[in-house]
């Protein structure tokens, strides 16, 4: 079970497209993915890849309603992009409309209690239950994936960028995975966050200003590159 930070100004709890200075990239419904394009929960990520797990269940908290499970994806694959390094991608992916945990069965909610932040595993009789709950409600995923689209040109109508933190005028896409996926020879290891919200590229030398780390640098393209910058 992931838990994401989804948009308080959207229609249906996509991810936080237009959170300032962090504008989120994962789940990445585009591509039927997670942690191809961003450093999102990086130890679930890895989890996930060394424990062999089929299923991720995604829950964010909608307002009116708190914590609720929003979709599945049945996983078809896993890239190692680097060390402790993994990238997700679907076979199969259906977003709902929430269904508030406080709702689920007893059983349901003693697994997955309300405060529940970044991720856990679940046994596999949950997981069915899960399973059985999201298939049972219609399928939303069109409508979640044109309100993404739809967040994004109002970004780009506000800034300029669908993705202001990255500097992208466009969407996220598979074309340009192979860029996201190629080995980096100047790839070093960096925490996922900086105290002081800047990133200096070790490839290029250029500043970035984000709350997270970016996977690819916004001036030369390198990935991996991005380093804290240092307090004033």
């Amino acid at each position: 079970m992931s838990v994401y930070l989804s948009s308080t100004l959207g229609r249906l709890p996509v991810r936080d497209i237009l959170r300032l200075g962090d504008n989120k990239a994962d789940p990445n419904l585009e591509t039927k993915t997670y942690g191809l394009f961003s450093t999102c929960e990086p130890i679930m990520r890895t989890s996930v890849a060394q424990r062999n797990i089929g299923d991720v269940f995604f829950i964010t908290s909608v307002d009116g309603i708190g914590r609720a499970l929003v979709g599945w994806y049945e996983l078809g694959w896993i890239a190692e992009l680097g060390a402790k390094d993994f990238a997700l991608t679907a076979r199969y992916m259906r977003f709902i409309d929430p269904i508030p945990l406080r709702r689920m069965s007893p059983r349901l909610r003693a697994e997955i209690p309300e405060n529940l932040r970044n991720y856990k595993r679940v046994e596999p009789a949950i997981a069915d239950e899960l399973r059985k709950l999201v298939a049972a409600s219609p399928d939303r995923t069109n409508d979640y994936l044109a309100e993404v689209d739809r967040l994004e040109r109002l970004s780009y109508s506000r800034t300029g960028f669908r993705y202001p933190s990255w500097d992208r005028a466009g969407s996220f896409t598979w074309a340009e995975a192979p860029s996201f996926m190629a080995e980096s020879p100047q790839a070093t290891p960096a925490p996922n966050t900086s105290p002081t919200g800047t990133w200096v590229c070790t490839g290029c030398g250029a500043e970035i200003r984000n709350e997270a780390r970016l996977k690819v640098c916004n001036s030369c393209g390198s990935r991996d590159t991005l380093q804290p910058g240092a307090s004033v």
